[in-house]
């Protein structure tokens, strides 16, 4: 074995979690070695929880401000408030794990459906979950400097690292236009996912760079289009 199949054979832990973002490459070729899935899955929700709870008075505030828009009497307002404010507030800190895990599960299972069955490709649906698994840190990142920036500011309100930036952010209860959601999209942290996934493809399933791309940005460009037709129905409902 040369130097650099020893060092991709050895990366682990610490060495994968720095490799992710400085050599995703190599990273990737050790994770296809040796696939691991549950080191970030345990980093993203620690950090979920965290940021979650950072930022959680903030969160409920946007909420009520949210809830405020819609055609509610006071009593419901105030029964709003008063469960916002409760012990279920922590609720969705359980449930982190639960949808972190499940939207692995479901990503990596539409990835190896079409890297297996619609590509030719073969590999196992381990490797390709360490792939999704690995490549969440780059989100995580974004959610990481998303909650010091909302706590800086003191609201969610306006506040992306996305091209939606650009332009002014709608206010509470008003539907995002189009371009607005579209822009919403062209998030940097998640283009930057969209990259590790072409190496973890490429590497998982020795495909080359311009197929992974080619099947990454395919099924980016299906998301992005059903994002922005169903993201007014979903602000209507207070989901985006």
């Amino acid at each position: 074995m040369n130097e650099i199949g020893a060092k991709e054979e050895n990366m682990k832990g610490i060495s994968r979690l720095v490799g992710i973002f400085i050599s995703p490459k190599e990273t990737f070729e050790s994770i296809n070695k040796s696939p691991d899935w549950l080191v970030p899955f345990i980093i993203v929700c620690v950090l979920g929880i965290a940021m979650n709870l950072l930022i959680m008075d903030i969160a409920i505030a946007d909420r009520m401000a949210y809830t405020r828009t819609l055609d509610l009497t006071p009593e419901q307002l105030q029964a709003m408030e008063a469960q916002a404010q409760g012990g279920w507030k922590y609720a969705g800190l359980i449930a982190i794990p639960l949808f972190l895990l499940i939207g692995y599960l479901v990503v990596a299972g539409i990835l190896a459906f079409c890297g297996s069955v619609v590509l030719g490709g073969e590999t196992r649906y381990k490797k390709v979950l360490s792939v999704v698994a690995w490549a969440s840190l780059i989100p995580a990142l974004g959610n990481v400097i998303k909650s010091l920036m909302i706590l800086a500011r003191g609201t969610s309100h306006g506040v992306a690292t996305s091209l939606a930036v650009l332009l002014p952010a709608p206010a509470w209860g008003e539907t995002p236009s189009i371009l607005y959601r579209f822009l919403s999209r062209l998030d940097i942290f998640s283009i930057w996912q969209l990259v590790l996934w072409v190496f973890g493809l490429s590497a998982v399933y020795h495909f080359s760079i311009r197929k992974s791309t080619g099947l990454v940005l395919t099924l980016w460009g299906i998301w992005v289009a059903a994002a922005v037709a169903l993201g007014g129905t979903l602000s209507r409902l207070g989901m985006m």
